[in-house]
C-alpha cells in the first residue's frame, strides 16, 4: 500500500474530531489498536475511505486542509494516520458516477467498481443499516449474520454511545451488475455488516 511522506503534519486547526473507538472482528477496541494485522483490516478501511468524501490537500509547510463536515474530517485523517492513500484507493475502486439512487439521512451508499465487479459500500445509523444486513464480515470471511452476533454489535453501539460518540455503521454488497437507476430498498438489502465507528471531540 502506497504511503504519503512521513513528514505530512496534520494542522491542529481540523482536528475538532477523532476516530475514538472502533467495533470490528467481534472486538470493541480504541481506534489507534486498529492495525494491519487484523484480519479484516483491508476491508474495513477501503470500506471506510469508499464511503468518506472528504477531500485532502496538502498545502504549503506540509499542511493538510480538508473539506466536509467533521465527523468526514476525522474520517479522513484516521485513514490518512494509517498510512492510506485516499487518491490510490479511489483509483483502485472508483465510484460509479452515473448511478442515481435517492439516498436517506441515514444511510448514504455508493458503488465503486473493483476487478471488473462492482461493491455497494453504505455508511448510516446501526439501527437502520443493521436491519438491512444478512452477513457479517469475521476474519475476513462474510458469515450469517445470527441473533447471537446481532445481540454483540447492538452491546458495541450502546456502549459507544455511553461514551458520548457519535456512532455510524459500514456495510457492502458485491454485485456482478448494476442498473443506473436503482430502488435503495432492493439495493440496501442483504448486505455484510463490516464494523462500527465511534467519533468523538478531542
Amino acid at each position: 500500500m502506497e504511503k504519503l511522506p512521513q513528514e505530512i503534519v496534520i494542522t491542529e486547526a481540523i482536528q475538532e474530531k477523532e476516530v475514538v473507538d472502533v467495533y470490528l472482528d467481534r472486538k470493541l477496541e480504541n481506534a489507534e489498536q486498529i492495525d494491519e494485522n487484523g484480519k479484516s483490516f483491508g476491508v474495513f478501511m477501503h470500506s471506510l475511505i469508499l464511503s468518506n468524501y472528504t477531500e485532502l490537500s496538502i498545502t504549503r509547510g506540509n499542511g493538510i486542509g480538508a473539506l466536509g463536515n467533521d465527523n468526514e474530517k476525522a474520517i479522513a485523517l484516521f485513514t490518512l494516520n494509517k498510512g492510506f492513500n485516499k487518491t490510490l484507493i479511489d483509483d483502485l475502486a472508483p465510484k460509479i458516477t452515473d448511478f442515481k439512487i435517492d439516498s436517506e439521512p441515514d444511510l448514504v451508499p455508493s458503488i465503486h467498481s473493483i476487478n471488473e465487479k462492482f461493491r455497494v459500500v453504505a455508511k448510516g445509523s446501526p439501527v437502520d443499516l443493521m436491519q438491512r444486513c444478512t452477513y457479517v464480515v469475521i476474519d475476513s470471511r462474510v458469515i450469517k449474520l445470527t441473533r447471537k452476533l446481532v445481540r454483540e454489535i447492538n452491546n458495541a453501539f450502546w456502549t459507544m454511545v455511553a461514551k458520548g460518540l457519535m456512532v455510524y455503521a459500514l456495510a457492502i454488497k458485491d454485485l456482478t451488475d448494476y442498473t443506473k437507476e436503482a430502488d435503495l430498498q432492493e439495493l440496501a438489502s442483504d448486505m455484510t455488516f463490516v464494523a462500527l465507528v465511534g467519533i468523538g471531540k478531542t
